[in-house]
């Protein structure tokens, strides 16, 4: 897979911030679902590969353990994609999502820090260069 197709699983968090059109925005956010009530918002930052600068999101959490759920949000945007499979554990924090088109999974691992934030790497599930992530302090 060449390097752009590597880079697109991260386009859906960054369309609406790196001036895709509104389409594009909104078809990625079709599949919006009600937020629950009681959720967690937590900040983090992700520079996708090829980019130089960090961009911001927002973590969601609702649940917990076995039962969490979260998404991802790009401020002012109208991007919402659900992580699949979640899991804090003692040192880090896994979870995965799939490209726009559904086609390949993008995994990613974040360690645990000191001041308790995360920071990790997201990359397709057969390689490629990987994009970083940032998860503020989370209490988890």
């Amino acid at each position: 897979m060449h390097k752009s197709a590597r880079a697109a699983g991260f386009a859906v968090l960054f369309a609406a911030a790196l001036g895709a059109s509104e389409l594009t925005a909104q078809e990625a956010a079709s599949g919006d679902r009600e937020t629950p009530s009681e959720s967690r918002v937590v900040d983090g930052t992700v520079m996708p590969p090829g980019v130089t600068e960090p961009m911001d999101m927002h973590f969601e959490f609702t649940g917990s353990g076995d039962d969490l759920q979260a998404t991802i949000h790009v401020p002012g945007a109208n991007v919402r994609v659900e992580l699949l499979e979640p899991l804090f554990d003692e040192d880090t924090f896994t979870f995965a999502f799939h490209e726009p088109d559904g086609t390949d999974r993008i995994e990613c691992v974040l360690f645990r820090e000191a001041d308790d934030s995360f920071k990790g790497d997201c990359m397709e599930e057969g390689g490629g260069a990987p994009g970083q992530m940032t998860l503020e302090p989370t209490g988890f």
